[in-house]
């Protein structure tokens, strides 16, 4: 999709996943901000065959760079470069190796810690789920790409600690008239709550009891750190 951020569910034997994938054009970058906030790990589509990787040193696209940048400033904790369509170049080894060295000095001079550097064909679906086999297996032996996003430490949630959710949205319950109870939504990012709690709301400093913990439209009796959750409290607060 150009524009809009699609989201594509899969899982493996041993992890769930939740692929963001978001628009490469410079004028969507908002987009792919939105997507990336949310996000354990970032991986970076590098297209081979707009490079002239037979140029030394190899120049990346200003995307490239503009977008490793964006997943590190919102602190995403990995990050893969993916070099794809390598299908389409003659010499695919040295074109992955001079590519990788112009990533590696790229997240050297930028401080960035890159995860993995991996080479693909996409079309063929070569190193995408299975390591690579062949003539290719001559320059590269390293892992898939779905073999490094399956070994990427999980994101560590802070459970310990005050309360931390950031309120993402309010929901008015009822039919309009009178009374109207609000769910207030968010992620939490510290801490644990469930009902009984006293929050405090900033900026105003109010204090109220949560009286009800909702998640996913179903009442529940604790949500924690890394989850999504509705409270409920006792009293209206802006």
């Amino acid at each position: 999709i150009t524009i809009d951020v699609a989201f594509r569910y899969f899982a493996t034997r041993s992890r769930k996943f939740i692929i963001a994938d978001t628009p490469g054009h410079e004028q969507y970058t908002r987009n792919m901000v939105t997507a990336a906030a949310g996000s354990d790990a970032a991986v970076v589509l590098v297209d081979a065959s707009k490079l002239d990787w037979r140029t030394r040193p190899v120049a990346l696209l200003p995307q490239t760079r503009r977008h490793a940048l964006l997943a590190h400033l919102l602190r995403v904790p990995n990050l893969v470069f993916a070099i794809n369509k390598l299908d389409a170049v003659d010499d695919a080894g040295a074109a992955y190796a001079a590519i990788r060295d112009a990533l590696q000095r790229f997240a050297d001079d930028a401080g960035l810690q890159a995860d993995a550097i991996v080479p693909l064909s996409a079309l063929r679906g070569d190193n995408v789920t299975r390591p690579l086999t062949g003539a290719w297996r001559t320059w590269y032996a390293g892992p898939s790409l779905l073999q490094v996003l399956e070994r990427l430490p999980a994101s560590s949630e802070h459970d310990a600690g005050p309360l931390a959710i950031p309120l993402q949205y309010i929901a008015k319950g009822g039919d309009g008239t009178g009374h109207q109870p609000r769910t207030l939504w968010g992620r939490i990012a510290q801490g644990r709550v469930q009902p009984g709690d006293t929050v405090q709301l900033f900026p105003s400093g109010e204090r109220a009891r949560v009286v009800a913990l909702r998640r996913a439209g179903e009442s529940v009796a604790e949500a924690a750190a890394g989850q999504s959750a509705g409270l409920v409290l006792d009293r209206q607060l802006d």
